[in-house]
């Protein structure tokens, strides 16, 4: 696990086209792996990056922006890691919660928020423009009483 840098962008890409229905363009990838206000790690096995995610640091709070696992390291804990580093991050940068949108139908990222202690606070509706699908808002405890693995 380590900071993302410019180089990794396109084995972020890469992975995001995978995973992501409509990735991000190569223009907002490197805003979110370099701009101000922006933490953004990679993990990484023999050099190769296998999974990212990000947040941005916003009034406060800290707004996970994106978090991808390569599908064929998924399930291995890997999103996991990239979670607790990400609150790790947001708790550096004196954040006093973290907060995320997730597709409704995106159960295992559901549950992977909540084992670190996050919990729906709402719905967007239509918020994804591939399909119309909404997203579960989710938001943590305050910062200083989360970040460690729940379960």
């Amino acid at each position: 696990m380590r900071r993302a840098e410019l180089r990794d962008v396109r084995d972020i890409r890469a992975i995001d086209r995978q995973v992501y229905p409509t990735p991000w363009s190569e223009k907002l990838t490197v805003q979110q792996v370099a701009g101000p206000g922006r933490v953004h790690f990679v993990a990484t096995e023999g050099g190769r990056v296998i999974g990212h995610g990000g947040i941005a640091i916003l009034d406060g709070d800290a707004h996970i922006t994106t978090l991808a696992v390569d599908p064929d390291q998924q399930r291995q804990g890997i999103g996991d890691a990239l979670v607790h580093e990400l609150f790790a991050a947001a708790k550096a940068s004196n954040c006093g919660a973290v907060t995320l949108e997730v597709r409704a139908s995106n159960v295992a990222a559901i549950a992977l928020y909540e084992r670190h202690g996050m919990v729906s606070a709402g719905v967007r509706p239509s918020y994804y423009g591939d399909n119309g699908e909404d997203a579960l808002v989710m938001w943590s405890k305050p910062i200083t009483e989360v970040g460690e693995r729940t379960a």
